[in-house]
């Protein structure tokens, strides 16, 4: 039996091509195979009008659907065989009602590109794959609530000019960095030596500026040391103020270079370390990742908050940590805190976030 095509319930549309939308699925619609398509009302400029070989995919075609399916959450849009699909980018954000009280968020990271077999037209897609426990979805009257953030990018010249060149600004502070020719300050960890300079750590940097600040020590002898931090930590961190640009690496946003974004007031950098910390929380390091979170409260609360509801969905495991009687004994207010967490949080037709998803390995 072909999965069956769901409208959206509203289109609100913000500009090119950026809309809201929100469905809500049926569990007809999801029983046949597990996987619902969520149609667009509002045709992305510029897509292709054909209609794809999809199960149960209704006419007028919009040029793009939403697709749910018990491994992952994807965005997929169609274009003429003459349009250039490299120069296609896609956003897509989502949020599943799980109670009155709170939602399941989805960020699809991962943009795909082919061409359909006959060669008529291509599509352009992003996905993330999840594992989704649908059956923890349906609310009372056995529908599952839906809405979506979707936004599409096509570069024009003028976009590829702008690109082109903060790449190529971006190669070019990349180049300055370690260059011992043109250096004339040295930030030196664990033995190892980075060749700088003052005008940029000066620029980006209100720490270092101080710290190069005329007749200081470390402006006399050209020289920075940086103690207790790694220095692989370092070596990131550097980049980061000679680029912008935060590692790509979750491997990379390390706790030391966390500590050093919050040393030398970096706080775009400090977001995106708590973030990954978040992102990749396990029960064996939940506890120290709950100290971190609070030790490094920003953005309101909600990397703390966020790690509190993980801990309550996976209380039975966590009590068993030795973490767990660390935390009790050294951060006491801590430990209370969570404990208070945990006794408000009822087990009773409890859902969250880290029950309905896991991550797909």
């Amino acid at each position: 039996m072909p999965s069956t095509p769901v409208l959206p319930q509203s289109d609100k549309a913000l500009n090119f091509y950026h809309h809201k939308l929100s469905w809500k699925i049926s569990e007809e619609n999801l029983k046949p195979s597990g996987t619902v398509y969520l149609q667009l009302s509002t045709k992305i400029p510029g897509s292709s009008s054909r209609n794809p070989q999809i199960p149960g995919f209704a006419i007028p075609h919009t040029g793009g659907f939403v697709v749910i399916f018990r491994t992952g959450i994807a965005f997929h849009t169609y274009w003429e065989k003459d349009v250039d699909k490299t120069k296609i980018s896609l956003e897509a954000s989502f949020s599943i009602k799980v109670d009155n009280d709170s939602t399941v968020n989805i960020v699809s990271d991962k943009l795909i590109r082919g061409e359909h077999k006959d060669g008529l037209y291509g599509w352009v897609g992003i996905k993330k794959s999840v594992n989704i426990n649908l059956e923890t979805l349906y609310d009372t009257e056995r529908f599952i609530s839906v809405e979506a953030d979707l936004k599409v990018v096509r570069e024009e010249t003028n976009g590829e000019e702008r690109s082109k060149k903060s790449n190529e600004f971006v190669k070019v502070m990349e180049s300055m960095f370690q260059d011992s020719k043109t250096s004339d300050v040295v930030v030196i960890a664990e033995n190892e030596k980075f060749h700088c300079h003052k005008v940029i750590l000066s620029a980006r940097c209100v720490v270092f500026r101080n710290m190069l600040a005329p007749n200081s020590l470390e402006s006399e002898l050209n020289t920075i040391e940086v103690k207790e931090i790694p220095a692989e930590a370092v070596e990131s961190f550097l980049k980061y103020i000679y680029t912008w640009e935060v590692p790509e690496d979750p491997a990379k946003l390390t706790v030391d270079l966390l500590n050093m974004a919050e040393m030398y007031l970096q706080d775009c950098l400090k977001e995106a370390c708590l973030k990954s910390l978040v992102d990749r929380l396990e029960v064996p390091s939940c506890v120290s990742s709950f100290i971190l979170a609070d030790r490094f409260n920003s953005g309101g609360g909600k990397f703390k908050e966020t790690v509190i509801k993980f801990m309550k969905c996976k209380e039975e495991e966590v009590v068993e940590l030795e973490d767990w009687d660390k935390l009790v004994d050294n951060h006491p207010v801590l430990a209370k805190e969570l404990m208070r967490a945990i006794v408000k949080g009822s087990k009773v037709n409890h859902k969250c976030q880290f029950c309905v998803l896991s991550q797909d390995k």
